[in-house]
């Protein structure tokens, strides 16, 4: 992001996208892996797109964001992996992981944390 000002005048900011085409299109299969195992609506990684992406960065909306990775089956009762967003002591964004008998949601997480917009909620109003 890059901030032009003018005399007397609010910041503008213009918004610059550099990714690679590979990388985008690497990006969008997994959004849209993402979108279809949780039937989320995150948009596709394009350049159009960059402001609502660097708008759900700042707002670090990703937090609470929790999936199911795996299971280990190898044990009574089964266990669930996770991998959740979650801030460390330094208020920095964070991946927890955990193991669990039950199979914890992003709502549910985010419940603990007290969160109360949803994912889904957040990329709708943006």
């Amino acid at each position: 992001m890059r901030e032009v000002v003018a005399a007397g005048l609010p910041p503008r900011y213009d918004y610059l996208w550099q990714v690679d085409p590979t990388l985008a299109a690497q990006a969008n299969r997994f959004i849209d892996a993402f979108n279809g195992l949780f039937g989320d609506e995150l948009p596709p990684a394009d350049a159009a797109l960059v402001k609502r992406y660097w708008d759900a960065s700042a707002e670090n909306k990703y937090v609470g964001r929790c999936v199911r990775l795996g299971f280990d089956d190898s044990v009574r009762p089964l266990r669930h992996y996770h991998w959740a967003v979650r801030r460390d002591d330094r208020g920095q964004p964070t991946v927890h992981e955990f193991w669990d008998a039950e199979i914890w949601t992003t709502q549910r997480y985010g419940a603990e944390l007290g969160l109360r917009e949803s994912w889904t909620d957040f990329w709708r109003k943006t």
